[in-house]
């Protein structure tokens, strides 16, 4: 969450997660995908681990970068969204469209589904490319997040793209 005054940019957080005695049992690095993240927007950061079964609790460390936007970005409308939740082997999915409403095309467009628990906390993540990677004005383009590691049964979810 960017808990500052100013816009940051693309942000990269460390985490090592400790042992009960303080010893590093694993540590791994998360980028978000987001070129730009204002004042008080929080966006999920997932990274994977191998030997991180037997923690306790962890540190991060977040590097922030200048917020660098060249241009303009696109005003993307997010709809159709629904939530299946989890079955058998299946993950949760967060399907949903994305419509370009600018004047001009939107390149690389990326969506993160998010899903939070009861405290709005994130509880699991997944960031996937829209149907053609690019939307011209006007078009639209269906996205289908898969969410297979959660902490938690999600209450609630939110999609940016």
């Amino acid at each position: 969450m960017n808990t500052g005054s100013a816009p940051i940019g693309f942000l990269t957080v460390k985490v090592t997660l400790l042992d009960a005695s303080n010893t590093a049992v694993d540590s791994g690095t998360c980028t978000s995908i987001f070129r730009t993240l204002e004042p008080g927007e929080k966006v999920p950061c997932a990274l994977t681990v191998f030997k991180g079964e037997n923690f306790t609790t962890f540190k991060t460390e977040v590097k922030p970068q200048p917020a660098y936007l060249r241009g303009t970005a696109a005003k993307l409308e997010i709809t159709d969204i629904k939530l299946t939740p989890k079955r058998g082997y299946q993950p949760y999915q967060v399907e949903g469209k994305i419509t370009n409403k600018d004047s001009f095309k939107a390149k690389n467009v990326w969506v993160i589904a998010s899903l939070y628990n009861a405290q709005n906390k994130i509880v699991g993540a997944d960031q996937t490319i829209i149907a053609g990677n690019d939307l011209d004005p006007g078009q639209g383009a269906l996205f289908t997040a898969k969410i297979y590691n959660v902490a938690e049964k999600p209450e609630t979810y939110k999609v940016k793209a």
